[in-house]
């Protein structure tokens, strides 16, 4: 056997006598990460040599110059920083000579061998840099990191031994790494990752869920209520995932008790001053009020504007009125939709402003406080009497109206079935199905159980009745509803099926060989949790109207057992309704509301602002998005 000889032969050669060499082997990526190399050049000195080779001329003689045959990514990392004035361009370099016959196989062997480490021990070893004294901005120094990054790293190094070690096995994927990487608290990750693993799969979000359970997330409409900065004001704790993709940055609040204090305190301060305005009575709750729907909007008077006022309230109208139109013809832009949400507030705001209630209505009236959708919403009413049946479809019942009948305290609601309910375009119609087959393909992939009935049931139709009649089509196709609502995939109804979708296509093998061997390694409760996303997409809610008494489809019968209710999914906006229905559809929802009476003269976009504004937090429905009557032909969520 040969004797091994170790070369440590190295010398110097000053920083601008060097090249790279064309004989460098790595051809590809030699620019990636320089910058950070540079940084950790800096701040660690060069821990490796560069393997070199002398330039000679066409006669064979030595120029002086080397070729760096090894190590081509740090010579750049040096003369970037020459370039930055951080290295004096002739400073010494540590090299070491490359023979000749080596020049190919030793640049390929350096970079051939190399053992990349395992992220796990990477981020232990930031952690105990920290531990050692170095703070984060001082480590992102060194390995020319963000600060954000290099606090990932750091709470990644701070996770429990168990879930390091089970990351550096591949047990836990790094997703399911960062999802317990919410929480320091060690004995909480280990509480968690106790019941969780041994699963097939292990669903980050549901480990974020179990370790943030009883918090409140940062787009509650509590938060947006109160403001994030106001709540930690007071003293609330709050929770930041720093993985989190959203731009909420994954924010939760620690203290729901504190938040509804705060937001009981903002409503109550709003209620004081309708107060001292001169309401006589005055209910503030934290929720839309039941009773709510016993008063009618109380009249009032409209205080003239100042010119400047007038003029600028109609050129937003009519931006607002352009950008509606745009928006349904072709969509918008984030800054258009930006100056669409600037404008309704501002058209609001003024028009708010304008309104004047007289001394006898405030007297006799009541003022609803309550957290709405939209925020801190105020509801001006008069107490409904009695209430007589309109005898057209625009006439709708008046105080005067409701003393005629004996002024008793007795609240009754219109009779809806002798107000004629307008047609809404085609568009809206097909928009207003896309959302409520969205909706029931939602309920339906969160309850596995229906989906497997669905799946029995159709295949059950396709042997002895005809396919045609399922509901869940076991092809595999899916309706196609960006088709008929081009937004579709913005509503939390697609987001969700998508998302349970994606996490599937996380966990199942990419061969279409390995399935079956993957399906059976699962056990029931598992498949079904496959399953239910995956015939929750080809369920289609049809076009049938369910709130008519006569309907019996099969899609009625599903919306009933998945327990729909439209309220959850989708809510009547200027833009969603509103802005898109006609005067007298705007006017008969006022009125199913029991919001009514209500005046719709004047500009499109005023009324249909006003009648967004009324309903808010009612759960009025258009007929289209109402549940199916229960098995006593009794009417659900109708809004009425």
């Amino acid at each position: 056997m040969s004797k091994i000889t170790l070369n440590s032969e190295t010398f110097i050669v000053p920083l601008d006598k060097l090249e790279l060499d064309e004989r460098n082997v790595r051809l590809t990526g030699r620019e990636i990460d320089v910058p950070e190399l540079a940084h950790n050049i800096a701040h660690e000195g060069l821990l490796h040599g560069l393997g070199v080779r002398p330039v000679v001329d066409d006669n064979g003689e030595p120029t002086g110059r080397y070729g760096v045959v090894i190590g081509g990514r740090r010579l750049a990392a040096l003369k970037l920083l020459v370039k930055k004035k951080r290295l004096a361009k002739d400073e010494p370099v540590t090299c070491f000579p490359v023979k000749p016959e080596a020049l190919t196989s030793a640049g390929l062997a350096e970079n051939l061998h190399r053992l990349a480490m395992h992220p796990a021990d990477a981020y232990v070893a930031f952690a105990r840099m920290s531990g050692e004294g170095l703070s984060d901005a001082e480590i992102a120094v060194r390995f020319g990191l963000s600060p954000a990054t290099v606090q990932k790293r750091l709470r990644l190094g701070r996770l429990s031994p168990a879930l390091l070690d089970a990351l550096r096995a591949n047990r836990i994927s790094e997703p399911v790494a960062q999802a317990f990487a919410i929480t320091d608290d060690v004995k909480a990750q280990e509480l968690i990752f106790a019941k969780v693993q041994g699963r097939a799969w292990i669903d980050p979000n549901v480990v974020r869920a179990m370790l943030t359970e009883g918090e409140v997330p940062s787009h509650d409409r509590r938060v947006a209520l109160i403001g994030l900065a106001a709540y930690e004001q007071a003293g609330g704790g709050v929770r930041r995932d720093l993985f989190a993709d959203d731009a909420g940055g994954g924010v939760t609040l620690t203290d729901p008790g504190l938040l509804d204090r705060l937001v009981l305190e903002k409503l109550a301060a709003e209620g004081d001053r309708l107060r001292a305005d001169g309401w006589r009575t005055v209910s503030v709750s934290m929720m839309p009020p039941e009773d709510m729907r016993g008063f009618y909007a109380a009249p009032f008077d409209r205080t003239p504007l100042p010119e400047d006022t007038d003029r600028r309230l109609t050129d937003l109208s009519e931006q607002y009125h352009a950008l509606v139109e745009q928006g349904e013809a072709e969509g918008l832009t984030d800054e258009e939709e930006e100056r669409l949400d600037a404008a309704r507030a501002e058209i609001t705001a003024i028009e708010e402003a304008t309104e004047s209630y007289g001394d006898e209505t405030k007297a006799a009236g009541r003022a609803f406080v309550f957290l709405g959708d939209g925020g801190l919403h105020v509801v001006r009413g008069l107490p409904r009497a009695g209430q007589t049946t309109p005898q057209t479809g625009d006439e709708i019942g008046t105080a005067e109206n409701d003393d005629e009948q004996g002024g008793d305290d007795h609240v009754s609601m219109l009779d809806h079935s002798a107000l004629k309910k307008p047609e809404l375009s085609a568009t809206l119609t097909a928009e207003l199905q896309a959302h409520r087959t969205a909706a029931l393909q939602a309920r339906v992939a969160q309850m596995p159980d229906l989906a497997l009935r669905l799946v029995v049931h159709s295949l059950l139709l396709c042997r002895g009745h005809g396919g045609y009649r399922t509901v869940a089509k076991i092809s595999g196709h899916e309706p196609n509803l960006q088709q008929a609502c081009r937004t579709i995939e913005d509503t939390e109804a697609v987001r969700m099926v998508t998302e349970m979708h994606d996490r599937r296509g996380d966990a199942e093998p990419g061969e279409h060989a390995d399935l079956l061997p993957w399906l059976l390694s699962l056990d029931n409760a598992e498949v079904l949790t496959v399953l239910a996303p995956l015939v929750a997409s080809t369920v289609d809610a049809g076009c049938e109207d369910w709130s008519q008494g006569a309907c019996r489809s099969l899609a009625a019968g599903v919306a009933t057992a998945a327990r729909l209710n439209m309220t959850d999914w989708w809510t009547p906006t200027v833009e969603t309704y509103f802005g898109r229905a006609t005067k007298a559809q705007i006017g008969q929802a006022v009125t199913e509301a029991g919001a009514g009476p209500f005046n719709t003269e004047g500009k499109k976009a005023e009324v249909a602002a006003a009648a967004a504004r009324l309903i808010a937090g009612t759960g009025w429905l258009p007929a289209l998005l109402r549940s199916p009557p229960d098995a006593n032909g009794n009417a659900a969520n109708t809004g009425a």
